[in-house]
């Protein structure tokens, strides 16, 4: 039967997109369908296939199976013809950019009239790829030079792409953006080492000194004005210990680098070693006690001091009587002493040299010496001492009688000295006081002297 199946004399409607004849025997086909360009004129049915027909001029389907052509569209007012109609496709319209301008592959080089290339690094064209219907036309790109930094050059570009055209002038600028290179010259595991107590600021060059830099463009003087460290909000010399500065350097350019520097703080100063009291010269028998002061940053410094003998002065003889001296009381045994090499001894004899050294050390190990000689000499007169009377009085002729002046002489160097004191004697006439003699024993007051009565002794 028309319009089903025959299958053992049973028959069923066709499905879907499908029909069947009155001359079939093979059962439902698939209907036909309406191309892009086309426009459906019938309609299937069940027992008939689908007709089509051409768009008109001027009017386009852009479907399947469109039930109509539509109108093509004109272009109005500054809008230019990108592709004209046909009958699969309604007329692209836009500005003279639009539809360049929306393609990914143009927007790089056309949203810039500045394009900006490393220096010193290989020319890379700016645009490298278009569409297959796009034609690209280049002038000036060959006169880049990237090796001269901060040079300017123009590169014009013709895009074509369907009827629509694009130009445009492309300023190439040279620049670095490449920063300064800088290493560290400290050795695995080394620190550069900041000195305790002293301000950060005064070792700054410590820092410095620890790296190197150099610039492809800037030179190293340039780089130099542009060191910086953030060392005295890092760094802190009150205290021993590790620390970590950083050292910035920047190009002519403005390009930043930097490093990172392991920093120790450390203490080799000496500790100060200051003398209060040390007396250049020691008198015989004083005392010798030297007044010293130890100071150093982070301890109290041990304190040693030592003192020796460098040189032995000699014991001056006494001197002996001259000729005119009444009396010598003679020789006595000559003061002898050994001096105590661990300390000063004040009864050396004049001349002798002591060196007194001051040693201090502090927890660092760090060590101050002060040295100085201390000169024994005797600067103090022997005590003196009569036992007589301002006057005497001696009875003329009275050759019996001997003089005891009751002499006695002390020295704080020497000791008891009476044994070494020399008498001398003058006569003076009562009248004048004149010296009329000298010399003599003054213990001879007898009637050899031919003086007259009143005769005076000193």
């Amino acid at each position: 039967k028309v319009g089903t199946s025959k299958r053992d004399q049973n028959c069923s409607p066709c499905s879907g997109d499908s029909f069947s004849t009155a001359n079939d025997s093979l059962g439902c086909q698939k209907a036909s369908s309406c191309g892009l360009g086309s426009f459906v004129t019938n309609e299937m049915s069940p027992s008939s296939d689908r007709q089509c027909e051409a768009c008109p001029d001027n009017t386009f389907s852009d479907q399947l199976n469109s039930q109509d052509c539509q109108p093509c569209s004109a272009c109005i007012q500054d809008d230019v013809v990108v592709f004209s109609c046909t009958q699969t496709a309604n007329t692209v319209c836009g500005a003279n950019f639009g539809v360049i301008l929306r393609h990914p592959i143009t927007q790089e080089i056309l949203k810039t009239d500045i394009y900006e290339v490393q220096a010193g690094l290989p020319y890379t064209p700016p645009l490298n790829q278009t569409l297959p219907e796009m034609v690209l036309t280049v002038v000036g790109e060959n006169a880049v030079d990237t090796s001269n930094l901060g040079g300017e050059y123009e590169i014009e570009y013709k895009l074509v792409w369907g009827e629509a055209t694009a130009n445009r002038t492309l300023r190439i600028v040279v620049i670095d953006t490449l920063p300064p290179a800088i290493s560290l010259l400290l050795k695995k595991g080394a620190h550069v080492q900041f000195e305790a107590g002293v301000p950060v600021a005064a070792q700054l060059h410590r820092l410095f000194a620890a790296i190197e830099y150099e610039d492809n463009y800037a030179s190293t003087e340039e780089l130099n004005h542009t060191l910086n460290t953030n060392a005295e909000e890092m760094v802190d010399t009150s205290a021993l210990g590790l620390a970590t500065a950083t050292v910035f350097v920047n190009d002519t350019q403005g390009n930043a680098a930097s490093i990172l520097i392991p920093v120790q703080v450390i203490d080799t100063t000496a500790p100060k070693v200051e003398v209060l009291v040390l007396p250049r010269f020691l008198d015989n028998g004083a005392l010798f006690q030297p007044q010293v002061a130890v100071s150093d940053f982070d301890s109290q410094p041990s304190l040693t001091t030592t003192i020796a003998a460098t040189s032995m002065g000699e014991y001056t003889p006494f001197p002996a009587c001259t000729a005119s001296s009444a009396k010598d009381y003679g020789a006595v045994d000559e003061f002898i002493h050994t001096p105590l090499y661990a300390n000063v001894d004040a009864r050396a004899p004049n001349g002798t040299i002591y060196s007194y050294t001051v040693t201090a050390m502090d927890v660092s190990g760090n060590t101050a010496v002060f040295q100085r000689d201390i000169i024994i000499r005797d600067t103090q007169p022997p005590t003196l001492q009569l036992q007589v009377a301002e006057e005497e009085f001696l009875e003329y002729g009275d050759v019996e009688r001997q003089l005891d002046l009751g002499i006695s002489a002390y020295d704080t160097h020497d000791g008891n000295i009476t044994a070494h004191v020399c008498v001398e004697v003058r006569r003076y006439n009562p009248a004048n006081k004149s010296v009329i003699a000298e010399g003599g024993n003054p213990f001879d007051v007898s009637a050899r002297s031919l003086a007259a009565d009143g005769l005076e002794f000193s």
